[in-house]
């Protein structure tokens, strides 16, 4: 017993703390630097939001499609801020980003110490929270918002790790007191600025606390309640987009293809987030000790929204709470174990503990090395360097002598999602909605069935036509679908894969 402890001390020493968090951040930071393919993921549209900031801090244009004015939920304070980087350091926003996951990376492994003290009373436990979070998971789902190891290096410069980590350093500290709490209400509206789903979690967080404060009187927690509802209410003065509409249209999501299926997050959700049911029998003794702390309450909170929302409100931000659910069984797994660290049966709670952190970290590793260009050029046996998104965005930079800004662009959706991030045009389809793009199917069908080579000529016309495009970009291996538009179509450019023509609406003279 005695060298089982004083192994677990070593191991949650400060030290092996530091010497963890070195190599996380280093990992992570090679890690985004060499990404390889996802490029129908988010990171490509922070990329032009970003972008959108870094020209125009005060009147920043749409980053995907025209009319400029079009409002998307993609104008944050975190855009705001690293596109304000990108134009101080005038490095494009592409390359900022390992520097931008590691600033998250750190803020988070700062949080887990913050929380650690918090809710576990030493900041010694903050490496079994983090390992906690990162690893017990088994397939999550592959949506912003979660932060399992397997989706880093990939989602680390994404808005919800900073937001995440903000949130949890706020939790951690709040108190009581009237003034900390007035001064942490901007920081509270900053996050749900940058992330609606996570700031929702935090005012709900904090009202928690607030009604578990021992001690103050009830006019105090109606205070610090108010407080809380006029710091979310002032962020409806956010001068970029319409936040209040953007919270008021949630329940509409899925029309504008925006937020996904509330479905797809109760799907497998018992093998998803089986690791942490570890947890539950700690949930489970609080509840019959009514001992309702933080983590439990927290616990039964998200779970009633969760289960309500299923059979009542089909609201797709309602099902992804499923990611806080999980946060709090992962936080109960942690007190669990701290319960038991002086027990006689510490031995065989903390093998339980390691044997799933092991089993679950070999896939979450997995899943998380692949996202790396080095994984491919080793198993395909190609030169380092070969696999990486770098190529992708050296490759397409060579259009800049060709298309500004202001020009509009006619690609498939694939190559119209990386585009506006690399060149800051604007296209005519994504991958991906905005809670205020109401034409998004339309645009989809349109650059479909235009690319797919299943328009007439005359359809081909109106569809450049009534979306303004001045170039079209098109496959080589596909240039044959798109004869019929040679009298139209003004060769500008061939970077090998494609070719870039220049559209006349009027025919070539």
């Amino acid at each position: 017993m005695k060298s089982s402890r004083c192994f677990l001390g070593s191991w949650l020493s400060r030290k092996t703390y530091l010497i963890f968090s070195a190599g996380l951040i280093v990992y992570n930071y090679l890690g985004v630097k060499n990404l390889f393919g996802w490029v129908d993921s988010d990171f490509w549209e922070h990329l032009a939001a970003i972008g959108s900031f870094s020209r125009d801090l005060l009147n920043p244009e749409n980053p995907f499609v025209a009319p400029s004015s079009l409002p998307t939920h993609l104008f944050t304070p975190y855009h705001l801020f690293w596109g304000a980087v990108s134009r101080l350091v005038n490095i494009q926003p592409y390359f900022l980003m390992p520097l931008i996951g590691s600033v998250n990376i750190i803020l988070f492994l700062i949080a887990a110490r913050f929380l650690a003290r918090d809710i576990l009373g030493s900041r010694k436990y903050a490496l079994l929270i983090v390992l906690t979070m990162l690893f017990f998971w088994i397939d999550p789902w592959l949506w912003s918002g979660f932060y399992n190891f397997g989706l880093l290096p990939l989602t680390s410069p994404y808005p919800y790790w900073f937001a995440l980590s903000i949130s949890l350093i706020l939790i951690s500290i709040y108190n009581e007191n009237i003034i900390r709490a007035l001064l942490i209400a901007p920081a509270t509206g900053l996050v749900f600025l940058v992330h609606p789903l996570v700031g929702s979690f935090l005012v709900v967080a904090l009202a928690i606390k607030v009604v578990l404060f021992p001690r103050i009187s009830f006019l105090n927690r109606v205070y610090l309640l108010s407080i809380l509802l006029a710091a979310i209410i002032l962020t409806f003065l956010w001068p970029y987009f319409p936040v209040l509409n953007a919270v008021l249209m949630s329940r509409q999501y899925r029309n504008v293809g925006f937020a996904g299926d509330y479905r797809d997050f109760y799907a497998h959700i018992y093998i998803r987030l089986f690791p942490s049911f570890f947890g539950l029998y700690y949930i489970y003794r609080s509840i019959i000790r009514r001992r309702l702390d933080f983590v439990t309450l927290g616990f039964l909170i998200f779970m009633v929204i969760y289960v309500a929302n299923y059979f009542f409100f089909h609201n797709a931000v309602f099902a992804r709470y499923i990611i806080f659910i999980a946060f709090f069984l992962q936080l109960s797994v942690v007190l669990l174990l701290k319960e038991y660290e002086n027990k006689p049966q510490k031995p065989v709670v903390f093998l339980l503990y390691f044997f799933l952190l092991i089993g679950c970290g070999v896939f979450e590793f997995h899943d998380s090395v692949k996202k790396i260009g080095w994984y491919w050029d080793l198993s395909k046996k190609t030169e380092i360097g070969w696999h990486s998104n770098e190529r992708f965005v050296r490759r397409f930079q060579s259009y800049s002598e060709y298309v500004g800004y202001k020009d509009i662009v006619l690609a498939d959706r694939t190559n119209s999602w990386l585009l506006p991030g690399i060149l800051g045009c604007k296209v005519v389809g994504i991958a991906h909605s905005n809670p205020f793009m109401n034409d998004f199917v339309e645009r989809a069908v349109a650059v479909d069935s235009f690319f797919a080579g299943r328009l007439s000529l005359a359809e081909k016309v109106a569809v450049l036509n009534q979306y303004d495009v001045n170039y079209v970009l098109i496959a080589k291996k596909d240039i044959d679908k798109h004869l019929d538009l040679r009298d139209r179509l003004k060769y500008v450019f061939s970077d090998g894969l494609n070719y870039l023509f220049r559209y006349q609406s009027g025919g070539l003279s």
